[in-house]
């Protein structure tokens, strides 16, 4: 199979936006909850802080993935085994901000009490 390095490019750069936005999501997830101004401010700005969570990952996603498909780089046929294994980080990535937002609730609602 033959990708043109164009799309190449548009999927390395999607896969790190996704990981990127995976991190951002469990991150502001978390923090949120630990932090009331945060959540606060997702709520006044957004209506509420899961909408206001959800427009914000879509922003980063769109605006990384945008400038790094942008950025010139030259992907060559061989380098499609590593953009395999980055799809196996991003599986990685989702995998652990799942247990880690899992484990935070988790933790939220029977241990800390």
């Amino acid at each position: 199979m033959e990708l043109s390095n164009i799309r190449l490019k548009i999927i390395r750069a999607t896969m790190y936006a996704a990981g990127l936005t995976i991190v951002f999501i469990t991150g502001v997830t978390i923090t949120a909850d630990l932090y009331p101004p945060l959540k606060n401010w997702l709520k006044i700005t957004f209506s509420h802080h899961w909408i206001g969570k959800g427009i914000l990952a879509a922003v980063i996603f769109i605006m990384v993935s945008l400038i790094l498909s942008l950025l010139p780089a030259h992907i060559d046929e061989g380098k499609i085994k590593t953009l395999v294994r980055s799809a196996w980080v991003l599986v990685i990535i989702t995998l652990i901000g799942t247990l880690v937002i899992t484990s935070f609730f988790i933790y939220e609602a029977f241990l800390k009490h």
